[in-house]
């Protein structure tokens, strides 16, 4: 009897068990066709995947970030830096995506971001930082100078009122670089991943006159939308059109 009343509890727990493996995470459909060397495949199931509404900004730099070692493996090396320089946008502190990418600028021949230099590595310290985080710093600055000031009035000591100063002028800086970094965060992005330099045109077509030029993986403000295979945007102080072939756009 106790041998059947256990038979039956298993069975009625077996469902419940199928159900619990149903709901077990399934393999990342583009880690398996990376894995066999399917590019395609891989770069296909991560676009869908970064398509999908709701993703945190960390997931968002992982898919980039893949899609970067796609474009790289299919043989679009201007296109998997883009990738990175995306990647890099979305999350600051992925090093993977910074590595990547200084092997791509030499391979392009550019200057890679770390130079091995002190100011080199100062300058992608303080990139690493988003535009939230600038405004902590910025917080916790304005904080000290108060105490700074405080300190400094009954004293009236020079020194305090210096340091003070000082730190209310780092969170000018803290706020100017915050809204910089926010700037970049913006969504409508873009790349140049043309060969070489790309010439800018007045209008859109090939025999129109170069008014400017712009280098590879250089960062781009999208102006006008495509027209005939053109696309209108500005490039440091000069606007015109390129080739829309030329222009990598994540979003």
């Amino acid at each position: 009897m106790r041998a059947w009343l256990l038979l039956l509890c298993v069975l009625s727990l077996l469902p419940l068990a199928m159900a619990g493996a149903s709901q077990l995470p399934q393999p990342d459909a583009g880690v398996e066709a990376y894995r066999r060397g399917d590019w395609a495949a891989a770069r296909e199931a991560w676009s869908a995947e970064l398509a999908q509404p709701e993703l945190s900004l960390g997931a968002q730099a992982r898919l980039a970030y893949n899609l970067g070692n796609c474009a790289f493996r299919e043989g679009s090396t201007a296109r998997a830096g883009a990738w990175y320089e995306e990647a890099l946008v979305l999350d600051p502190s992925l090093g993977e995506a910074r590595t990547n990418l200084d092997h791509v600028r030499t391979l392009l021949g550019l200057q890679p971001l770390d130079r091995g230099d002190l100011s080199g590595t100062l300058a992608i310290a303080l990139d690493s930082l988003r535009a939230a985080q600038w405004r902590w710093v910025g917080l916790v600055l304005l904080l000290v100078g108060a105490v700074c000031w405080l300190q400094a009035s009954p004293s009236r000591s020079r020194w305090w009122r210096l340091a003070s100063l000082a730190c209310f002028v780092l969170v000018c800086a803290c706020l100017l670089a915050g809204w910089w970094r926010g700037r970049s965060e913006w969504p409508q992005r873009a790349w140049l991943v043309g060969t070489g330099r790309t010439e800018l045109r007045s209008e859109p077509r090939d025999a129109a006159t170069v008014i400017g030029d712009a280098a590879v993986l250089q960062r781009v403000d999208v102006v006008d939308e495509e027209l005939a295979g053109w696309i209108k945007l500005r490039a440091g102080p000069v606007t015109g059109w390129v080739p829309s072939d030329v222009v990598f756009r994540p979003r």
